[in-house]
């Protein structure tokens, strides 16, 4: 019959990945091969174990231990210096799971189990090592890996502290019941060390606790002003609005283009929109939306902020037409473009089967200047290959097409506009797609 030894540890949360062989060289005497015990561990939720199969079944001499069953809820795996090492799985958080692990010498062998169970509420006070977590700032750091360790009614001996596990990419010195860790890769984002320690009591009672190190990341998320700058012509087409108000938009892409956002993909960030000046705005799927008010006099601009996790950055985008209030007069070319002949022929007037525009319709995209059309000199040439045009003074302007334009499709008449001697000339086409 078998020795059953009960265990109980509260481990903290460690996630880790990569194991150790299961192979492992401890040494049992043959005569011991059935004092092998069942040992039964207590967990909390995404707890780790470490546990010394050799301590707790009280085997010494010349024998070998590994796995031969693994846990269905869980990695385990046997360390170079012969501790258990479990770490359940994330959804492993109730219920029980086991393992089998066998001590050998030569041929003969004896096989006993590891089950794992979660602690009772009211489970009493377990001298145990508890899992630490350090943060690497700098290239070393200074742990007190006791200071979370529970020793119940009893005290640390911080002479009995020692490495039972190295770290890989670093080095761990002792010193008055602290461990100095040193980086030797200047490139490590995590490594690990297993410690053990007795307490003045129980001295023969190793308990073994696990450091992880994680390398801080520093994320360098900055958003940069932008300015976006337009001829008036752009303006006005980028807009397609002739009135006092004109609709902007920027995609999150061209926003986020000069931003500094480390490696954080752009579906990730939080992004809202606000303060907006000479305008109102609202962002959505992507897409930064400015309006432009009748207050806009070629600057406009709006706030956006990018936020990862508790990290946040503002910037400004500014919006800005130079040419918009300058005190020049500028024509803007225009193309009034119909779909099918049909559409062309519908817009035609019946009577003189000719193309009337407005004022509006001409001249209603040209910077002004806040001019009226009554304090411009306009002048249209009549120049067009396919039909004649007619300027009516500040009424409209007649277009009628010959014969040829149905073989063209496409014809285009010159008009400028003057203020005070000062001139601007602009094109108007006409066109046909189909």
């Amino acid at each position: 019959m078998k020795n059953k030894v009960t265990w109980s540890l509260l481990l903290i949360l460690l996630v880790f990945a990569g194991c150790d062989s299961f192979e492992n060289d401890v040494y049992p005497d043959k005569d011991q091969l059935k004092n092998t015990s069942d040992v039964v561990m207590s967990l909390t939720p995404g707890s780790p174990v470490i546990l010394d199969l050799l301590q707790s079944t009280q085997l010494t001499g010349n024998a070998s231990i590994s796995i031969t069953k693994q846990p269905l809820k869980s990695t385990a795996s046997i360390t170079s210096t012969g501790l258990l090492k479990y770490i359940p799985n994330q959804d492993f958080i109730t219920g029980a799971d086991s393992l089998n692990y066998t001590a050998c010498i030569n041929t003969k062998c004896d096989e006993s189990k590891v089950e794992f169970k979660y602690a009772d509420a009211g489970s009493s006070c377990i001298t145990r090592a508890v899992y630490d977590k350090s943060t690497l700032l700098e290239n070393s750091i200074i742990i007190d890996v006791l200071a979370n360790d529970i020793a119940c009614d009893e005290t640390f001996d911080i002479t009995s502290l020692k490495i039972e596990e190295s770290p890989v990419q670093g080095t761990v010195e002792i010193s008055d019941g602290k461990v100095l860790y040193t980086a030797t890769n200047e490139n490590v984002e995590t490594d690990q060390f297993i410690y053990g320690v007795a307490t003045n009591e129980n001295p023969e009672l190793i308990k073994y606790g696990i450091v992880d190190i994680v390398k801080e990341q520093v994320i360098a998320l900055k958003a940069n002003n932008d300015i976006f700058e337009y001829t008036y012509e752009e303006y006005i087409t980028k807009t397609d609005d002739w009135g006092d108000q004109a609709l902007l938009t920027f995609t999150l892409e061209q926003i986020l283009s000069n931003d500094e956002l480390f490696t954080i993909p752009a579906a990730d960030l939080s992004v809202t929109m606000s303060n907006s000046v000479n305008g109102s705005g609202s962002y959505e799927n992507g897409v930064f939306n400015f309006t432009t008010s009748s207050e806009f006099n070629g600057t406009a601009s709006f706030e956006y902020q990018i936020c990862y996790e508790n990290i946040c950055s503002t910037a400004i985008v500014n919006i800005s037409v130079p040419e918009y209030n300058d005190g020049q007069i500028q024509a803007i070319n225009d193309t009034i473009t119909f779909a099918t002949w049909q559409e062309f022929y519908a817009a035609m007037d019946s009577t003189y089967l000719s193309l009337d525009f407005t004022m509006d319709d001409i001249f209603g995209n040209d910077d002004l200047e806040g001019l009226n059309y009554n304090q411009l000199y306009i002048s249209v040439y009549d120049q067009a290959a396919h039909g004649n045009v007619t300027y009516y003074d500040l009424e409209m302007i007649r277009y009628t097409p010959n014969e040829s334009f149905a073989n063209s499709g496409v014809d285009t008449f010159y008009y400028s506009i003057c203020y005070n001697n000062v001139c601007s000339e602009a094109t108007v086409i006409i066109k046909v797609e189909q």
